[in-house]
């Protein structure tokens, strides 16, 4: 696979993610803590596509219209579905990428509930997604030393699959909870 990411930011780092507009179009463009930018993520009505700065796509999800599935694509790696884990109430999505199976999982109580951590089969925190309670703007960190570029580019897509998932249900409990509130007053 060709090298699609600087060396550098295969190491543990943080980094910012903005959440805009651009030309009636929602896009996130992901900053490392130095403030230089290294994506954008074209944010379309059934899917994300991952951009590199000079233009070079770096992989695409697909959302399934009818589950919570989400389809991975990221050039010179095998195609892969991320899927909540079974149980009504699950709040965790499983996938399984090089034979490795990673799961993100919601952090902590419900006052920590846009937080997310990446963990492994042996419970290894590789990644945390999300933002805090008083933070306007989302992070992404690498926690895990080591990771080779192919994994760190699946955390990456994951991650922001993850996100704008997240984004996606809450702006469908606002509009339905909003809904409610119409019919209730016109009934």
């Amino acid at each position: 696979m060709a090298n699609l990411l600087a060396p550098e930011l295969i190491q543990p780092q943080n980094f910012d993610i903005r959440y805009g507009k651009s030309w009636k179009r929602i896009i996130y463009n992901l900053k490392t803590a130095a403030g230089r930018d290294i994506w954008t993520v074209k944010v379309h009505s059934k899917s994300l596509e991952f951009m590199s700065v000079d233009g070079i796509l770096l992989g695409s999800a697909n959302y399934h219209m009818l589950s919570n599935d989400v389809d991975i694509s990221i050039p010179g790696c095998k195609e892969f579905t991320m899927s909540r884990d079974k149980g009504l109430w699950s709040t965790t999505k499983s996938f399984t990428f090089q034979n490795d199976k990673f799961t993100w999982k919601r952090m902590g109580n419900w006052k920590n509930s846009g937080l997310y951590n990446l963990v492994d089969e042996r419970e290894n925190v590789l990644a945390t997604v999300g933002h805090d309670d008083w933070k306007v703007h989302s992070r992404l960190e690498l926690v895990m030393p080591g990771m080779n570029q192919d994994l760190v580019l699946a955390i990456l897509v994951t991650g922001m699959a993850e996100l704008e998932a997240q984004r996606r249900l809450a702006g469908a409990a606002s509009a339905s909870s909003v809904n409610a509130g119409i019919a209730a007053v016109t009934t």
